[in-house]
């Protein structure tokens, strides 16, 4: 049952962090861990420590450290919009065209970066049938 317990406050602490004291979710997160640690006790510290070090051998954890520095690459690049251009020449003049442009663009850089902050943007006028 303490582990529900520790769950529910580390989930509290995020949110309130997060959403009350309008503070990033990095510092949510980083909130959040040490409220959680706080449940084993006299071991805190020692828990707290182990479990950051066994997280950051974690495979899972480079691999979304190496999709957030991809993201950022592709990002900074201009990939991503010269990307959504080349599908939007080659797509937008079909009906629904910029809709699969961009579906197809993001779906290409959530495939490599896993995150699609920029995946759309309207480069071709949308056009009615008729």
């Amino acid at each position: 049952m303490n582990a529900i317990y520790a769950l529910a406050a580390f989930i509290a602490a995020i949110v309130i962090w997060n959403a009350v004291f309008k503070r990033n979710i990095g510092e949510a997160m980083a909130v959040g861990f040490l409220v959680t640690a706080a449940f084993a006790g006299s071991d805190a510290l020692a828990v707290g420590w182990k479990s950051l070090v066994d997280g950051l051998k974690s495979e899972i954890t480079f691999a979304a450290l190496a999709f957030v520095f991809v993201s950022e690459l592709l990002s900074r690049t201009g990939l991503v919009g010269r990307m959504v251009d080349i599908l939007s020449s080659l797509l937008g003049r079909y009906r629904g065209g910029s809709a699969y442009a961009a579906t197809v663009a993001s779906g290409l850089f959530g495939a490599v970066a896993h995150n699609g902050q920029r995946s759309w943007r309207p480069s071709a006028p949308s056009r009615s049938p008729g």
